[in-house]
């Protein structure tokens, strides 16, 4: 069972910097975060999520996983609110994440989390809740927090909690965290980062190039001190501060992936922000974007249109360019560059790459619902009627239903999100349909990087904008 878009956008921009030297916490329970958090700190990824209700959320998740079926309900929602949490955790926010992880955690109740869960969940929930509970305050870093004790040290003991746990579960095969798939990637990382990563994985972890074992313990404290030590910036290398970032971001995301296969969500992709899956990208030298033009589109975008395709999976966006009688050449490039601006922005991305061939993992089987689809009608006959009939026969599910398109219109699509049975978009090789995936700025295949992704906050809609037109909620 596939995530919902919104939930599989926020995991796509996980990221973990260590640059900051530390993150404050407030320690205040969920309702009162409302009003302590302003709008224009929400990221995009996470405004459906905090619009909908983080704790209704996770009974949506939850909902969805037992699927009518009662059995384990307790176990699945306890694991998607450990799964949630270290969503919010992975994009900034540590206090929603901490108010979710406490009580699964913590055997007491607590003024920020509300009543405990331990005495209730299994031994197995409580020991990767004390592990999430120790990244949670390494995110925390030299911050002072709880029980006088600075971030990295209140890791160190919810480690040892985790660590103590996970020991009354040895003999337990159920309990099958990927302590030898995390060190796996780790050593893989280490040869991307040069020779003090690989030093340190030496003196850490074992020797490069050994195998390992399959029941290899992977210990969280040796990289509590790592992040403490690049943290601080002193005389240390840039490889190394990445090196340590893209650690912490996989062993939070493998973590992630743990939950969520125990709640029944299976096949997830966890590192969707991590691999190309080797698919093939449109190049600088393919097309001419205008870097200038797909801002302006991208600064079109409001929050309305965010929450209506995060919520619905399409959104209808009027008016976006004007056409011009120009050569079809110049006329793709202007399709191109406008698509590129709408799709960062929809995706809440630093940046897009453009991809042209379908996305086939190692089982053979085709990915190619992965993608935001954003179309451009090239001409009155490409529109709604064209849309609904191509779209039937593509997909089996004549979705389309975001009324009449003009030229110089866009429909932007993800079609898991719209339909879960729908089959894959293959083969559609339309002009002025274009298929994106999120990025990093330094990914060497990015065809558009939002200029403003950061820094700004939710752009206003008024009811006159509705009115109009501009906004079209898809049906």
């Amino acid at each position: 069972m596939k995530v919902p878009l919104p939930i599989s956008t926020a995991i796509a921009s996980i990221q973990w910097k260590l640059s900051n030297p530390s993150s404050p916490m407030y320690y205040e329970p969920i309702e009162n975060l409302k009003t302590l958090r302003q709008t224009k700190d929400i990221p995009p990824v996470l405004g459906p999520i905090i619009s909908r209700g983080i704790y209704e959320t996770i009974d949506d998740l939850t909902l969805s996983a037992v699927d009518g079926n009662e059995d384990n309900f307790s176990y699945k929602k306890y694991n998607l609110m450990l799964a949630l949490g270290l969503i919010l955790l992975g994009n900034g926010f540590i206090d929603e994440a901490h108010n979710l992880i406490t009580p699964l955690s913590w055997s007491e109740d607590t003024y920020f989390g509300g009543p405990t869960m331990v005495p209730q969940a299994e031994v197995s929930v409580v020991a990767i809740a004390s592990y999430a509970h120790s990244l949670l305050h390494r995110r925390e870093g030299y911050a002072m927090g709880e029980f006088g004790m600075i971030g990295y040290q209140n890791a160190q003991y919810w480690s040892n909690a985790a660590l103590s746990t996970s020991r009354k579960l040895e003999k337990d095969s159920s309990f099958a965290y990927p302590s030898r798939k995390l060190t796996e990637e780790i050593l893989r990382l280490s040869h991307q980062y040069g020779p003090e990563a690989e030093l340190w994985c030496r003196d850490h972890i074992g020797n490069i190039g050994e195998e390992v074992h399959e029941n290899h313990s992977w210990d969280p404290r040796v990289l509590h001190d790592l992040a403490a030590k690049v943290s601080k910036g002193d005389c240390v290398s840039q490889q190394l501060l990445r090196f340590a970032e893209s650690t912490c971001e996989i062993e939070l995301r493998l973590l992630l992936e743990y939950c969520l296969e125990c709640a029944g969500y299976d096949g997830v992709d966890v590192f969707q922000t991590w691999s190309n899956k080797g698919c093939k990208s449109f190049q600088s030298e393919s097309l001419d974007l205008d870097m200038d033009m797909a801002q302006r589109v991208a600064n079109r975008v409001s929050a309305a249109h965010i929450d209506v395709f995060q919520s619905n999976g399409s959104v209808t966006l009027r008016k976006v360019l004007t056409l011009l009688d120009e050569e079809e050449r110049n006329v793709s490039n202007l399709l191109f560059s406008a698509a590129s601006g709408l799709a960062c922005r929809l995706l809440g991305s630093p940046a897009v790459r453009c991809v042209q061939e379908d996305i086939i993992d190692d089982d053979g089987e085709v990915h190619a619902n992965d993608f935001l689809y954003v179309y451009f009608p090239r001409k009155e006959l490409d529109t709604s009627d064209s849309l609904y009939s191509t779209w039937k026969e593509k997909i089996g599910s004549p979705f389309y239903g975001g009324g009449d398109l003009t030229v110089g219109d866009s429909f932007c699509f993800h079609p898991m999100a719209m339909d879960p049975n729908a089959k894959a978009v293959q083969g559609i090789t339309d002009i002025g349909l274009y298929r994106f995936l999120p990025c990093e700025a330094s990914d060497k295949n990015v065809c558009f990087q939002d200029r403003f992704y950061g820094s700004r906050g939710d752009t206003p809609t008024s009811v006159i904008q509705w009115s109009k037109g501009t906004i079209h909620k898809s049906i």
